[in-house]
Order: C-alpha cells, then sequence, then structure tokens
C-alpha cells in the first residue's frame, strides 16, 4: 500500500504547503494515478469532511487543502477543463484543472486559471479509500 504524503496546490505560484521526496518506481506511481484522480474528485465536491477524510494521512496538507477548497466554494469555481492526471516524477502525480470563477468574472478576464495538484506519495500504510 501506499499513503499519501503531501499535496501542492501551484496557483499563481503559490505553493501551499512543502513537499517531501521519497523513491518509488515508476510502475507504482501508475497505479497511484486513480487515488490522485479521486483526491481530485473529493476537493472539488466542495465537502469538507469528505476531503477532510481523504487527507487523514496527509496532515501537513490538510489545513492549506481545506482553506483553499472554502476558497473555491465561496468564489464558485467551475471545472472548465479537467485533464487526467499524469506521473510527474517518480514520486509525483500532477492534475491540471482550469477552472473559472467569480472574481474571474467579475474583472472580465479572458483567460482560464489553472490550478495544478501535485500529489506525493510516500512507502506505507493507507486508509485512503477515495469516494
Amino acid at each position: 500500500m501506499r499513503r499519501l504524503l503531501k499535496v501542492i496546490v501551484l496557483v499563481a505560484g503559490l505553493q501551499a504547503c512543502t513537499l517531501t521526496e521519497n523513491s518509488i518506481s515508476a510502475a507504482d506511481t501508475e497505479a497511484l494515478l486513480p487515488i490522485a484522480e479521486f483526491l481530485i474528485d473529493d476537493f472539488y465536491s466542495f465537502d469538507s469532511v469528505r476531503l477532510e477524510q481523504a487527507l487523514a494521512r496527509a496532515e501537513d496538507s490538510k489545513e492549506p487543502l481545506l482553506y483553499y477548497q472554502g476558497w473555491a466554494k465561496g468564489g464558485n469555481y467551475e471545472i472548465v477543463e479537467r485533464k487526467h492526471c499524469a506521473v510527474k516524477s517518480s514520486n509525483i502525480v500532477s492534475c491540471p484543472i482550469a477552472v473559472k470563477d467569480d472574481p474571474m468574472l467579475a474583472l472580465a478576464v479572458d483567460f482560464f486559471v489553472t490550478d495544478t495538484f501535485e500529489i506525493a506519495f510516500e512507502e506505507g500504510e493507507s486508509d485512503f479509500r477515495g469516494n
């Protein structure tokens, strides 16, 4: 089993938390793609209890991601394009999501914001099940 270690959300170049790298084989990382997809589902459900449960083993990422989820919910984030998560390196999965929100509409900008979730995994036991 693997466990979710840390999640980084890159928005306008800002990092929600730091990353600790551990080595996991590429084959193992490919097997983690569905877990990353479930985490994205949990985030964009805008259900904080569901996201908190998904992050039960990722304590350092929990607070910033729950905060960001609240921000996204309050800004009426709407997914414009959700690309599949992809392996970025030996233990990191990257998930880009293009969104639009109320501030973009108010400012009449002609582009979409991309949230890029970078999810790092480490060896260990997991209780993450995804919904």
